[in-house]
């Protein structure tokens, strides 16, 4: 590539994909105006079925190593397209992949990034719901030295059906930043080495949310996991090493007037944290949490407060 002689206006992607079912794999792309790979319908009317990417390194690409985008605000689409085994080196702008604007069934796994700002993003533009995104799975992703591991940039538009495992941030500001999605899973978190003083985990407007087997080692912090304004949460085996350093172990934010409808915490010990392990915090007035559970919870509780 040649992003030291050419401006972001002027930039573009290494290689670009039109067409369905294609397979790339084994390649290394170095300095990129933009990405390595760009999966994107043409603009001769036909969607993106199928492909395949994997064994790819970016180095010094601005953006992405594989961007998985549609056209038309969502309305051509790219699906059942499989990405894996991707590494990311000093991205400045992005990452090692993009999942975004409306793509579907897609399946991303074995990626790693190094000082960029994140592993795996999932993004729209705020152009209408065709730009959705849904039935993504991502699995296996170790971010180190970058902003997050797993982060999204999502208006509220209908976002459902994604499934994250095993996400391995290491020194990074946050392990996961989400918001706007529905029907998420998020399954096997370990960060360590926290290099902010935000929260590790974060997750905005998510509903049916289950969050299960997370375990933070880091020396600061404030929250290890903070949900707001989400509704049907189910949280399971949420562990703060000893020395942790977070000032909070749980926080769940409600700062809307609606009915959040129910909050189950099963299996957590969240007795490392500096002040208080679990905060159950109501701002706004009429807001209803519903349904609260707890069961094997360890560590300070502070009960709704309004």
């Amino acid at each position: 590539g040649n992003r030291k002689t050419v401006s972001q206006a002027d930039r573009m992607s290494l290689i670009l994909v039109f067409r369905s079912k294609c397979t790339i794999r084994n390649g290394v792309f170095v300095g990129a105006t933009q990405n390595g790979v760009l999966v994107r319908p043409s603009d001769k009317g036909k969607e993106i079925v199928g492909g395949r990417f994997e064994n790819l390194v970016g180095r010094g690409c601005v953006r992405d190593v594989v961007s998985i985008s549609t056209r038309d605000a969502g309305r051509l689409k790219s699906r059942n397209i499989v990405v894996k085994n991707i590494e990311a080196y000093d991205s400045r702008k992005k990452g090692a992949v993009e999942v975004s604007d409306g793509a579907r069934n897609i399946y991303v796994e074995n990626v790693y990034a190094e000082r960029c700002v994140y592993a795996v993003d999932i993004q729209d533009h705020n152009k209408g719901a065709r730009e959705k995104n849904s039935r993504i799975r991502i699995s296996k992703v170790h971010a180190k030295n970058s902003k997050y591991a797993i982060h999204s940039e999502t208006s509220d538009i209908g976002h459902s059906d994604i499934v994250i495992r095993n996400v391995r941030a290491e020194n990074c500001n946050q392990a996961i930043y989400l918001k706007n999605i529905g029907k998420l899973s998020i399954d096997g978190v370990d960060s360590d080495g926290h290099r902010g003083k935000g929260n590790g985990v974060e997750l905005y407007n998510c509903n049916d949310l289950t969050l299960k087997h997370v375990k933070f080692a880091t020396k600061n912090g404030l929250s290890a996991v903070l949900l707001k304004n989400s509704s049907k949460i189910t949280i399971h085996d949420v562990k703060l090493n000893n020395g942790s350093g977070y000032s909070y172990g749980i926080t769940i934010l409600a700062t809307k007037s609606k009915n959040y409808q129910g909050l189950t915490i099963q299996n957590t010990d969240l007795t490392a944290a500096r002040t208080i392990g679990l905060r159950i915090l109501e701002l706004a007035p009429k807001t209803q949490l519903g349904s609260i559970k707890l069961s094997n919870l360890r560590g300070t509780i502070i009960p709704a407060i309004i």
